[in-house]
């Protein structure tokens, strides 16, 4: 196939051995829903088909014919063209395009949302992982610091956010003495660093 106009199609094609004597060509035309086939004769390997209608497929195949009137099989398989539109557009072409289109939406759509799932899982994970964390130093503040070599808990002092606000002001009386500021101590609270100091 050489072109394809809105209405006509322009065909080419190689001859094979002709046996040594003259021979036309045959093509037979088809048009799609149409079980009638149109036979056309040419002489030379080459051929325009015209009075199509525009936007229809078409089946096409040949055939040689010499002049013994020994001929060849038609050629496989049938070759199907579709006419362009009254524009002169390929509709075959642009239905394509907009068939990969289609299947590209909905394609980026789930490497989208599986992007976000999978940010949704590492941020959950990086959270079990501060908050891992967090219990550990905890723990260590809570075991390693306050046990000895002896493996005996010896009296701590502690020093930092403990308590509530409340609890934590310094009284407003200037006759606060230090043994009151000492045994003003509220609840311990975990999420909180302290220094921590071990008396033996």
């Amino acid at each position: 196939m050489l072109k394809v106009t809105n209405d006509s199609i322009t065909l080419g094609w190689m001859p094979g051995f002709d046996g040594g004597s003259e021979q036309t060509f045959e093509i037979q035309l088809q048009k799609e829903k149409n079980d009638k086939w149109q036979a056309f004769n040419f002489t030379q390997p080459r051929a325009i088909l015209y009075g199509l209608e525009p936007d229809k497929l078409y089946y096409v195949h040949i055939r040689a014919i010499n002049a013994h009137q020994k001929s060849s099989q038609f050629s496989l398989p049938v070759l199907a063209v579709k006419t362009l539109d009254k524009y002169g557009k390929d509709t075959r072409r642009a239905g394509t395009d907009i068939a990969k289109w289609e299947l590209l939406g909905p394609t980026v759509a789930a490497a989208i949302i599986l992007l976000c799932l999978i940010n949704v899982v590492i941020c959950c994970l990086k959270s079990r992982s501060k908050k891992r964390k967090l219990h550990e130093k905890t723990e260590y503040v809570r075991t390693t610091l306050m046990n000895v070599g002896d493996g005996n808990v010896r009296p701590v002092q502690t020093y930092g956010a403990v308590g509530t606000p409340s609890m934590r002001r310094r009284p407003d009386s200037s006759t606060t003495n230090r043994s009151e500021l000492l045994n003003d101590r509220g609840s311990e609270d975990d999420q909180s660093v302290r220094t921590m100091i071990v008396r033996s």
